[in-house]
Protein backbone atom coordinates (compact mmCIF):
# COMPACT_ATOMS: atom_id res chain seq x y z
CA UNK A 1 0.00 0.00 0.00
CA UNK A 2 1.75 3.58 -0.90
CA UNK A 3 1.77 5.74 1.97
CA UNK A 4 3.01 8.49 -0.24
CA UNK A 5 0.58 11.33 -0.08
CA UNK A 6 1.13 10.90 3.87
CA UNK A 7 4.79 11.09 3.45
CA UNK A 8 5.00 13.97 1.24
CA UNK A 9 3.42 17.46 1.74
CA UNK A 10 3.83 19.90 -1.12
CA UNK A 11 3.44 23.69 -0.50
CA UNK A 12 1.14 25.56 -2.49
CA UNK A 13 3.69 29.00 -4.36
CA UNK A 14 2.91 32.52 -4.58
CA UNK A 15 0.93 32.64 -7.17
CA UNK A 16 2.84 35.30 -9.16
CA UNK A 17 0.48 38.56 -8.96
CA UNK A 18 0.86 41.27 -6.46
CA UNK A 19 -0.78 43.98 -5.58
CA UNK A 20 0.34 47.34 -6.12
CA UNK A 21 -1.17 50.50 -5.93
CA UNK A 22 -4.67 49.06 -5.81
CA UNK A 23 -4.25 47.03 -8.81
CA UNK A 24 -2.77 44.34 -9.63
CA UNK A 25 0.85 44.07 -11.43
CA UNK A 26 1.40 40.74 -13.39
CA UNK A 27 5.11 39.52 -12.36
CA UNK A 28 7.13 37.59 -14.94
CA UNK A 29 9.64 34.62 -13.91
CA UNK A 30 11.83 33.41 -15.97
CA UNK A 31 11.78 29.27 -16.48
CA UNK A 32 13.37 27.23 -14.27
CA UNK A 33 16.16 24.81 -15.28
CA UNK A 34 15.92 21.08 -14.92
CA UNK A 35 18.73 21.18 -11.72
CA UNK A 36 16.60 24.00 -10.09
CA UNK A 37 13.31 22.16 -10.91
CA UNK A 38 15.42 19.18 -9.08
CA UNK A 39 16.25 21.47 -5.87
CA UNK A 40 12.60 22.62 -5.72
CA UNK A 41 10.84 18.89 -6.08
CA UNK A 42 13.17 17.82 -3.37
CA UNK A 43 13.09 20.51 -1.17
CA UNK A 44 9.11 19.38 -0.99
CA UNK A 45 10.47 15.85 -0.10
CA UNK A 46 12.16 16.74 3.29
CA UNK A 47 13.95 13.53 3.10
CA UNK A 48 11.34 11.14 2.54
CA UNK A 49 11.56 7.95 0.16
CA UNK A 50 8.19 8.33 -1.28
CA UNK A 51 9.83 9.01 -4.67
CA UNK A 52 12.72 7.01 -6.22
CA UNK A 53 15.29 9.47 -6.97
CA UNK A 54 15.01 8.45 -11.19
CA UNK A 55 11.47 9.92 -10.66
CA UNK A 56 12.09 13.50 -9.33
CA UNK A 57 14.75 13.97 -12.42
CA UNK A 58 12.32 12.85 -14.59
CA UNK A 59 9.63 15.19 -13.72
CA UNK A 60 12.37 18.02 -13.29
CA UNK A 61 13.37 16.86 -17.13
CA UNK A 62 10.29 16.77 -18.57
CA UNK A 63 8.94 20.35 -17.21
CA UNK A 64 11.81 22.12 -17.60
CA UNK A 65 11.72 21.06 -21.73
CA UNK A 66 8.33 21.89 -21.59
CA UNK A 67 7.72 25.06 -19.79
CA UNK A 68 10.48 25.45 -16.92
CA UNK A 69 6.76 26.29 -14.27
CA UNK A 70 7.96 25.18 -11.23
CA UNK A 71 3.70 25.00 -10.54
CA UNK A 72 3.59 22.36 -13.06
CA UNK A 73 6.39 20.11 -11.58
CA UNK A 74 4.36 20.13 -8.09
CA UNK A 75 1.16 19.55 -10.20
CA UNK A 76 3.30 16.74 -11.71
CA UNK A 77 4.38 15.14 -8.78
CA UNK A 78 1.10 15.24 -7.03
CA UNK A 79 -0.90 13.58 -9.81
CA UNK A 80 1.97 10.76 -9.65
CA UNK A 81 1.18 10.08 -6.41
CA UNK A 82 -2.24 9.70 -7.26
CA UNK A 83 -1.17 7.15 -9.85
CA UNK A 84 0.99 5.53 -7.50
CA UNK A 85 -1.61 5.60 -5.11
CA UNK A 86 -3.99 4.20 -7.25
CA UNK A 87 -1.59 0.92 -7.66
CA UNK A 88 -0.75 0.69 -4.78
CA UNK A 89 2.67 0.75 -5.53
CA UNK A 90 4.92 1.54 -2.15
CA UNK A 91 6.99 4.60 -4.14
CA UNK A 92 6.60 6.92 -7.23
CA UNK A 93 8.68 5.22 -9.94
CA UNK A 94 9.53 7.28 -13.15
CA UNK A 95 6.54 5.15 -15.13
CA UNK A 96 4.03 7.23 -12.97
CA UNK A 97 5.75 10.06 -13.54
CA UNK A 98 5.83 9.35 -17.61
CA UNK A 99 2.30 8.58 -16.88
CA UNK A 100 1.63 11.89 -14.95
CA UNK A 101 2.95 13.83 -17.86
CA UNK A 102 0.85 12.40 -20.33
CA UNK A 103 -2.01 13.00 -18.74
CA UNK A 104 -1.13 16.78 -17.56
CA UNK A 105 -0.19 17.59 -21.35
CA UNK A 106 -3.25 15.93 -23.05
CA UNK A 107 -5.94 17.72 -20.79
CA UNK A 108 -4.41 21.24 -21.42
Amino acid sequence: HCSCRQQVRFEQQSSGINAEYGGLTRMTFQPYSHQQLLEIINSRLEGNTAFAPEACMLAARKVAAASGDARRALDICRLAIDIAEGESAPQVKSFHIQRAVTDMYQSI
